[in-house]
């Protein structure tokens, strides 16, 4: 007891007084809370009656109970520590429970303890049988084998009761960790806290941590923890790492690399197979999309499923590549050091794409081009890297392989371009019937007799053209019985229907056009005509105006090169002359006629 109180006396003490960051101050109180609590479980065990025949049970509340009175007070030393905002997200116990745990609390290396064990016993195998040493040296050394393997299982056991203590204790402390005031601050405020105040500060510590903030985020989901959503917490670990990897120092940048290996490795084995993502994450809280203040999840909708989630993982994938590649292209020493380490920590799971692999090793190889003269350590990283990356190509895999790629169907396709035609060709034969029709009323009322001289007159010349265009035998309407005779016997496909209708629409317009072209011809043989008539005082008015004007374009300036303009265009009302072969000669006076003209060849 004395020495937990003096060692949460130099806790507060490092906190307040010598303001040491909490990662440091709770690295050096760590162990003496451990021991603390041992110490305590041990009292409160013994002073039971039968305290070797205690059940399980029994053992994890007193385990239980020891722990909240050691770190009861700590909890409250940390509040002062933050503003009263911070813990309306998480609570203090979370924050101590979180510093004051370690790797040895959270994990058994059960297959490090089964290889251990494997390779003594294979020792211990040729100890037995060696003929080189005698028959009790032999003895004493399979029994020295035989001691240190007991000792490794003592020890393995040991630490297995140890964890699932500290798990019982979690899963009493659960739902107290995140006070969760609203459904928004479910889903962002307390990833913030949770990332601001524990992960960012611990991974980049010291190695040991890195892993343990990658086992905690994991135990926290495995937990089913209250208000806790583990996809908003691998969501904005991966989206955007860009500011984590640059303000690093090389051996953080390595820890930090650890950290996201192992991340990843969780996410990438959910992502393996359906069903250990069924077992592992389908019902749980932590893959909930719709948070609720109350926790309660009851529609089978709020969960992402399988298919869901490997479109986020990709999402991931995608997110971490780009914020690799910016930091590549930085041309900052800094930038692309920490970033080619984070690369070669978590190569064992990522890249798993080949896309995405082809992005990072052209990246790679321009890196290595420009830094091979300059920075060498650089280039020497960049180059490591490379080989690796190379060497894992065969386990690369395709888009499509990694999650389902939304391709539409080919029978849609189809069916919509079925459709689009069967919409022109509708288009097309009410336009060429509208038009027929209109044809049809125009013959339909010249055929009427018309009563009054001035509505004769108002006949246009296409509509004379038409009637020209219109053969004398056809009749221009047909009554409904003959109609109904022509459809009661030939009743031709639309398709013949629709191409005999554009033909005779083809055929009137190049009537059309043959008659405004002999119209056109007419009107320039009565101008001809009325020319030729004009009296000879206005031949000669107009051969002296071009006379003058001939007299004064010669006297427009000369190129650059001396030589006179030959032809140009002169813009009269206060313009300029740009002619056409050199557009920097200088402006010339108006003209005297006001109009556009072109100026005649010079020889």
């Amino acid at each position: 007891i004395l020495l937990h109180r003096q060692g949460r006396a130099q806790e507060r003490a490092e906190l307040a007084e010598y303001h040491i960051h909490m990662d440091v101050a709770f690295f050096l109180a760590r162990p003496m809370f451990s021991h603390a609590i041992n110490q305590k479980y041990d009292a409160l065990r013994k002073a039971e009656p039968n305290s070797k025949k205690l059940s399980t049970a029994t053992k994890t509340a007193k385990y239980c109970e020891a722990v909240a009175e050691v770190m009861g007070p700590v909890a409250m030393s940390v509040r002062p520590l933050h503003p009263p905002k911070v813990w309306e997200d998480i609570s203090p116990q979370f924050l101590t429970t979180f510093w004051s745990l370690t790797m040895y609390d959270l994990f058994t290396p059960t297959q490090a303890y089964d290889r251990e064990v494997a390779k003594i016993r294979q020792i211990q195998a040729s100890a037995s049988t060696s003929k080189e040493l005698p028959a009790s040296k032999q003895k004493k050394e399979v029994e020295r084998y035989t001691a240190l393997i007991e000792k490794l299982q003592d020890e393995k056991k040991k630490q297995q009761e140890h964890v699932d203590r500290v798990m019982a204790r979690l899963k009493q402390e659960k739902d107290s960790w995140f006070l969760s005031r609203s459904a928004k601050a479910a889903k962002n405020e307390t990833i913030t806290q949770l990332l601001q105040l524990c992960l960012f500060p611990r991974c980049v510590f010291t190695t040991v941590d890195a892993l343990y903030c990658a086992k905690f985020v994991h135990i926290l989901h495995s937990l089913q923890t209250a208000n806790f959503s583990t996809l908003l917490c691998y969501d904005r670990l991966f989206c955007d790492i860009t500011y984590s990897v640059t303000s690093c120092t090389e051996n953080e940048a390595n820890r930090y690399g650890r950290f996201l290996c192992n991340m990843l490795e969780t996410v990438m084995r959910w992502h393996s197979k359906k069903e250990i993502f069924d077992e592992e994450c389908a019902s749980y809280p932590g893959f909930v999309t719709k948070f609720r203040v109350s926790n309660q999840f009851s529609e089978a909708n709020d969960h992402v499923g399988y298919e869901n989630y490997r479109h986020v993982c990709h999402k991931w994938h995608y997110k971490i590549t780009k914020a690799i590649l910016v930091c590549l292209e930085s041309k900052d020493y800094v930038q692309i050091r920490n970033s080619l380490i984070v690369l070669i920590k978590i190569l064992p799971h990522y890249p798993v794409l080949a896309k995405l692999s082809q992005c990072i090793e052209k990246k790679i190889e321009r890196i290595k081009e420009d830094e091979k003269n300059k920075r060498q350590d650089l280039f020497i990283l960049a180059t490591s890297y490379s080989g690796q990356l190379k060497a894992r190509a065969s386990f690369l895999i395709r888009e499509a392989d990694f999650h389902l790629v939304n391709v539409q169907p080919v029978k849609t396709v189809e069916a919509k371009a079925e459709a689009n035609a069967q919409n022109i060709t509708a288009n097309v034969s009410t336009t060429s019937a509208k038009q027929v029709n209109g044809e049809l009323k125009q013959a339909a009322e010249k055929e009427k007799p018309s009563t009054t001289v001035p509505d004769a007159k108002k006949d246009t010349s296409k509509e004379r053209r038409l009637n020209r265009s219109a053969p004398e035998s056809q009749s221009p309407v047909k009554s409904s019985e003959t109609v109904k005779k022509d459809a009661s016997v030939v009743k031709p496909s639309k398709d013949k229907q629709e191409k005999m209708r554009e033909k005779e629409l083809q055929e009137k317009e190049k009537q059309l056009k043959k008659e405004e072209r002999r119209e056109e011809a007419k009107k320039r043989a009565e101008e001809k005509m009325l020319e030729e008539r004009a009296s000879p005082r206005e031949k000669e008015r107009e051969r002296s105006s071009d006379k003058f004007r001939e007299e004064r374009y010669t006297e427009m300036p000369l190129s650059k090169d001396g030589e006179m303009v030959i032809r140009g265009t002169y813009y009269s009302a206060s313009t300029s002359y740009y002619p056409s072969q050199d557009s920097q000669l200088s402006s010339v006076s108006n003209s005297s006629s006001g109009s556009l003209r072109h100026t005649p060849d010079i020889d």
